[in-house]
């Protein structure tokens, strides 16, 4: 039937996501009250989402968000940068050796052509956590082998 269809509908294709709009709220068939579906397209974003992918960039974000997510990646900016998030961002495209045709900014946000790009940022994430995750357990181990042998050398006395 009609799952059928969508199931091998969604395998033919390689989606991202799937938005689901409400046209109406009686629940009935090819029943579209306008106002609610521009008001759910329009809180989406929708409408920039497609502007955007016509442009020929697969992601975007606000400057703040990118750099707080990907500022581990450079020693330069890590923890906490400059404060002015673009140039943060800024540097960060230049450190990680992103050329400037790979990414462009706007107003308030970077906009990111290729997806591979925003992989190879991912990749470096992730290993940068999981460093920042073992200076963070090394640093508690020490702090309780220190706490352990004052308390030893108390006991001691």
């Amino acid at each position: 039937g009609q799952m059928d269809n969508l199931i091998n509908t969604l395998l033919q294709c390689n989606p991202h996501y799937i938005r689901c709009i409400k046209p109406n709220n009686e629940r009935k068939a090819l029943n579209f009250v306008q106002d609610m579906v521009v008001d759910q397209v329009r809180y989406l974003g929708l409408l920039e989402n497609v502007r955007v992918r016509r442009a020929g960039y697969a992601y975007r974000e606000t400057y703040e968000r990118f750099f707080w997510r990907y500022r581990m990646v450079s020693p330069q900016l890590w923890p906490f940068g400059t404060g002015d998030a673009r140039a943060d961002t800024a540097s960060l495209m230049e450190h990680m050796g992103i050329g400037s045709d790979l990414y462009s900014f706007g107003k308030t946000k970077v906009f990111i052509r290729k997806p591979v790009t925003l992989f190879s940022l991912e990749e470096l994430r992730d290993r940068k956590m999981n460093d920042l995750a073992a200076i963070v357990q090394r640093t508690y181990r020490s702090y309780a082998a220190r706490k352990l042998f004052i308390e030893l050398k108390k006991r001691a006395m």
